[in-house]
């Protein structure tokens, strides 16, 4: 629970920039740890997405720097040099309910799951772009990947 609502602060102080002073600060006086490159993993300020999957592992997608998970204690990057991401430009993350990690970027669509890498793009799947904006899945469990300029559904 401590870390979801950490999660939740975190993302409360992405979007609000950390702009508040003490006396209009939006954040009710609790106990939260504010995630920021000095004290963590993160390697860049600017996180795209942010996703749990069902172990409570977070996981980051940046603009720049890759995709990074963090488990409670350990923060593991993943970029085009030490994994098989076309590229560090994370532009959409979803976790599945068996705990398939879906990864949009600019240069197409990946899953992870149990350190398997599967790639997709235009070239060897039906997506019609590559530059993904969003993902997610239907109630019959359907994969909808949106992109710049298509909307493709599996």
């Amino acid at each position: 629970m401590f870390l979801k609502v950490s999660t939740l602060f975190f993302i409360l102080n992405i979007l609000l920039c950390c702009s508040c002073n003490k006396e209009n600060n939006l954040i009710p006086e609790q106990n939260y740890t504010l995630f920021n490159t000095q004290n963590t993993g993160l390697s860049f300020h600017f996180v795209t997405n942010i996703e749990v999957d069902k172990y409570d592992n977070v996981w980051f997608g940046t603009v720049s720097t890759g995709l990074i998970k963090f488990d409670g204690t350990n923060w593991s990057h993943y970029n085009r040099i030490n994994s098989p991401l076309p590229n560090d430009s994370i532009t959409a993350l979803y976790i599945n309910s068996n705990g398939r990690v879906f990864i949009g970027t600019t240069c197409g669509l990946l899953t992870l799951y149990q350190d398997n890498w599967i790639i997709y793009n235009s070239k060897n799947s039906g997506l019609l772009a590559e530059r993904i904006t969003s993902i997610c899945t239907d109630q019959n469990g359907g994969l909808w990947v949106g992109a710049l300029s298509n909307l493709d559904n599996s």
